[in-house]
Parts: structure tokens; C-alpha cells; sequence
């Protein structure tokens, strides 16, 4: 089974051709913790953000309850029209602590769509 290090910051940059169109994907990857400890930094990214994605990890329960709170940073700091989309990680774990139905009620309830992911299975399963 793979280990898995919380993340502090990391950056990711890909620049590819679709089409006529040349592309920049910018990748910042954070924890939670980090918009908690450094929101000044958070409210910098999510200003000049296209689009969030909020990860949390099926097997944590302080994971999923982080949610609610780190989509009110990203509605305080980010364009009112910021695209979000949820991804619960760790779906291929038999330790899980949330119901794909809590992950279904979550995702409606805050008009998110959500995907579960697996490193294990590359496949992704759209739950909401």
C-alpha cells in the first residue's frame, strides 16, 4: 500500500497545445492547514485562481470535516464565479470514515460536484 505524506506547498506548471490554443496549467497544492496558518498567502492564490480543487481524503475525519470551512475561504477570497469541484481521495481504502452518502449529501447540499479518487484504481468515480 503506498505511504502518504500530508502536503505543505507544492507548485506544478504544464504547458501543453490544444488545438490552435497554447495551454498553462498552474498546479498549487496545499493542505488545509495552510489556509488556515497563512490566509493572506490562500487569499494571493485564489484571486488570480481559475478554478479550485478541494481534495479530501475518504479515511480522515478531520479531512472531511475541514470541507465546510475551506470552501468559505475560497468563496471569501476567490472571483465570486470561481468554478469548485470536491475530490475524495483514498477511495480504494477499506479503513474509509465516509459514506459515499455523506460525500452525495455534502456535495448537494454545498452545489459542488465531487469525484472519489484512488491512487490504486486510475479510474475516478464521479459521485456527484
Amino acid at each position: 500500500m503506498y505511504k502518504n505524506k500530508p502536503t505543505v506547498q507544492e507548485m506544478y506548471q504544464r504547458s501543453f497545445q490544444m488545438g490552435d490554443t497554447q495551454i498553462t496549467l498552474e498546479i498549487e497544492d496545499t493542505s488545509g492547514f495552510f489556509a488556515y496558518d497563512f490566509p493572506a498567502m490562500v487569499g494571493v492564490s485564489l484571486r488570480s485562481a481559475d478554478a479550485v480543487l478541494i481534495v479530501f481524503s475518504v479515511t480522515d475525519k478531520e479531512s472531511w470535516d475541514s470541507l465546510g470551512q475551506l470552501r468559505d475561504i475560497v468563496m471569501e477570497y476567490g472571483r465570486p464565479d470561481i468554478p469548485m469541484v470536491m475530490a475524495g481521495n483514498k477511495a480504494e481504502e477499506e479503513k474509509r470514515v465516509v459514506t459515499r452518502a455523506a460525500v452525495e449529501e455534502l456535495s448537494v447540499a454545498m452545489l459542488l460536484s465531487c469525484w472519489e479518487t484512488s491512487e490504486v484504481d486510475a479510474s475516478k468515480k464521479h459521485v456527484m
